[in-house]
């Protein structure tokens, strides 16, 4: 939960796509929501998170990458097109710590473990300010 509430928007955005990629099975494409919020990521611009939105809003709810959608879409500008309402401050963290949960709620034992372990490692390297991986 620290690790969506420290970093920035984008940043949280990125940790919690990173860390659901990292929990995909080997050779398994990352679902609609996922790949959503990797693109928004890449390319920040209104579009692409309403793009990420309108994935989110007819997503499963129970798949995570549904959720970092959400984070994505969360992340600034309007939530209504067309309306003026601005996103809350907190609510990509919200939804990105959301996201990763849900991943890690579907390890159990040493898997469980191990994945906490890289999400943190993830949320580490991508605070770090010089870019190098954390020792």
């Amino acid at each position: 939960s620290y690790c969506a509430y420290v970093l920035p928007r984008r940043e949280a955005v990125w940790w919690a796509a990173q860390s659901l990629r990292a929990m995909l099975p080997p050779g398994a494409a990352p679902d609609d929501g996922l790949a959503a919020a990797e693109a928004w990521v890449r390319d920040p611009r209104d579009e692409t998170r309403r793009a990420a939105l309108a994935v989110a809003d007819t997503a499963d709810p129970a798949q995570a990458g549904t959720w970092v959608a959400f984070a994505a879409g969360y992340s600034g500008g309007s939530m209504v097109e067309g309306h003026a309402v601005p996103c809350p401050p907190d609510l990509t963290a919200k939804m990105a710590r959301i996201a990763v949960l849900t991943a890690l709620g579907q390890r159990s034992g040493r898997d469980h473990k191990a994945a906490l372990r890289n999400c943190v490692e993830a949320c580490i390297r991508l605070a770090d300010d010089d870019g190098k991986p954390a020792s």
